[in-house]
């Protein structure tokens, strides 16, 4: 990692909504209705713009962002850092929000084997050549995203354009 990189939660999201969340605020409804019945009508309120399946749907993206999290780290990082690590990128109390970054220091904090891109300045000329080109073409083009792997494949969004029409 480079002094300005940073890492992201990965906290599951559903319909843009966070599950985490979700579901500690329908917790907190029913807490609070249960301290506050007057509070019943504000949390129904609330509640009834859930659609049909919607917590249940968050609770499984949690369990499953938990299961695939847990088996790819027990596979990279040391079995005493694997608690910290889950806890920091993992739980969405800390992060408060999914576009929060993560820097370096609290990742090699947590336990992850982080090695410095400045040590390599070879390397970090190469990452760097990589990064600002895609921040060119995505600055300059309607492309949103790209995925490329290890096996050639790519993918590519570009967003929707509209047309603009002419200036008189």
């Amino acid at each position: 990692m480079g002094k300005q990189s940073c890492l992201g939660p990965f906290d599951p999201q559903m319909n843009g909504v966070p599950c985490q969340s979700a579901i500690k605020e329908f917790k907190q409804a029913v807490q609070d209705v249960k301290d506050n019945p007057s509070s019943l009508g504000l949390w129904q309120t609330i509640i009834s713009r859930y659609t049909p399946t919607f917590l249940y749907s968050c609770q499984q993206a949690v369990a499953l962002s938990d299961e695939i999290s847990k088996k790819i780290l027990k596979k990279t990082i040391k079995e005493e850092n694997l608690a910290k690590v889950l806890k920091l990128f993992g739980d969405n109390s800390d992060c408060k929000t999914h576009s929060r970054h993560i820097n370096k220091k609290q990742c090699q904090e947590a336990g992850l084997n982080i090695v410095a891109l400045e040590d390599n300045q070879e390397f970090q000329d190469l990452v760097l050549s990589i990064h600002h080109s895609l921040m060119i073409l995505l600055d300059r083009t309607p492309t949103v995203k790209i995925v490329k792997n290890n096996l050639g494949g790519c993918y590519i969004k570009n967003a929707a354009m509209t047309p603009t029409p002419p200036t008189p």
